[in-house]
């Protein structure tokens, strides 16, 4: 509780995005995922890039509205494992993403983003690859236009798996140990894995 009372009151901007990224996306700092996603002001964003301005993690900003937007975070050569694997290849061709180049993929995931910001297309659900869900998981959530679902945590999960439910609860623990060490006056460089 007090941990929630003093995030409340967090007045320096810097640690307001280190608070962020530690609240959203604690799984890619740690390694244990390819990628994560976390909706953030245009201001927001500036300060959370500067914090990651000297690791391996990339991002791609895909804006929603005139002051916000999706800002993706990824590690390249993890993605590149997972969205290049014969599976996720063929669903996301079946997609539409007949691009090679993971960065022409990425441009394409940011184009349909930005026309479902502009009310021109529905949402890309096929995003859920591109964040490492399960693909089974991602088609059922598509078929089943998110209803339905087993269970739910980071994702929606329709073809339920013990693994999965491990995954869920290794993102709650680096979450709760990052945000700890952030409040605690770490910074994001010497946290991540």
């Amino acid at each position: 509780m007090q941990e929630i009372l003093r995030l409340q009151n967090i007045q320096n901007k810097e640690l307001q995005a280190a608070v962020l990224l530690a609240l959203h996306c604690a799984p890619i700092l740690w390694g244990l995922k390819a990628a994560n996603s976390v909706t953030v002001t245009k201001e927001e964003k500036e300060a959370v890039c500067g914090l990651l301005r000297e690791t391996e993690i990339s991002h791609c900003f895909f804006p929603l509205r005139e002051q916000w937007g999706i800002l993706y975070l990824y590690r390249p050569k993890e993605l590149e494992g997972y969205i290049y694997r014969p599976d996720i290849r063929a669903f996301l061709r079946e997609q539409g993403y007949v691009e090679e180049e993971m960065e022409d993929m990425l441009y394409r995931l940011s184009w349909r983003i930005r026309l479902y910001g502009m009310g021109k297309a529905a949402f890309p659900h096929e995003i859920g690859v591109f964040l490492e869900y399960p693909l089974e998981d991602v088609k059922g959530f598509m078929v089943h236009q998110g209803a339905e679902a087993a269970c739910s945590g980071y994702w929606k999960v329709y073809a339920p798996a013990p693994e999965k439910a491990e995954r869920f609860l290794a993102y709650d623990k680096a979450k709760e140990l990052l945000l700890k060490e952030v409040l605690n006056g770490k910074n994001i460089e010497e946290m991540l894995i």
